[in-house]
């Protein structure tokens, strides 16, 4: 009997280590298979990543090189005298700055990577003034038509919140107002009115009605004759 039980633990044993062995195997497939695949994904989105940062690199490289030319056309514009300002942009160089002080501080306009707030402004004046078409103003300011037509957008939104600091109701004036330029707007008081002169009209006669009315009847029957 001993035997027998030494024998039936010995067999039980080989069976669990058989099993764990099988096991074993299995995840190390499976872990082989995995790798295989990630190795697979790499290989086809690593060429397309290098390639993609260096497209990034080249199309940064000419919005550099045209900074410069940039600076010097807003320079031109609001920097070098009111008369090119005003020709441009329908305002002096101090109303340009002061609105975009306004647009700073109270609508957060900031100066985005390539472009300044001067430039933005600048450019929706150019289309508000001049009634200019984006792709006139892209080629102007060095500019593609999708970013003049977003900063353009961000501009106009920024003032649009501004209405009430733009567009005041005005005080209605009293009768106690002194100002010359008022008095001619103001009711006259029955001594005036006794004085002032009136325009002579003409009181329509009932004979003019009736011969009015007569011709315009004679002329559309000679209408619905032709």
């Amino acid at each position: 009997m001993a035997n027998e039980d030494d024998i039936t633990k010995g067999e039980r044993r080989r069976h669990e280590l058989t099993t764990v062995l099988i096991l074993l195997e299995e995840i190390l497939l499976n872990h082989q298979i995995n790798m295989l695949l990630i190795s697979f994904i790499i290989t086809l989105i690593g060429p397309e990543t290098r390639k993609r940062k260096r497209l990034d690199r080249v199309g940064i490289s000419p919005v550099l090189d045209t900074i410069p030319a940039h600076v010097k056309h807003l320079d031109r514009l609001v920097r070098v005298s009111d008369r090119a300002c005003v020709d441009n942009l329908r305002m002096d160089r101090n109303t340009f700055g002061r609105l975009c002080r306004i647009l700073r501080d109270r609508v957060g306009l900031i100066d985005q990577k390539f472009v300044t707030v001067e430039e933005q402004v600048a450019m929706f004046l150019c289309v508000l003034s001049h009634h200019t078409k984006a792709r006139i103003v892209g080629f102007k300011f060095m500019r593609s038509s999708q970013t003049v037509s977003k900063y353009i957008h961000t501009v106009l939104r920024g003032l649009l919140t501004l209405h009430n600091l733009f567009l005041v109701k005005p005080t209605p004036i009293d009768e106690a107002c002194s100002d010359r330029r008022w008095n001619w707007f103001q009711e006259e008081n029955e001594t005036d009115s006794a004085n002032s002169e009136h325009i002579s009209s003409v009181e329509p006669s009932t004979a003019w009605t009736k011969k009015r009315d007569d011709l315009a009847r004679a002329m559309w029957a000679e209408r619905t004759a032709l």
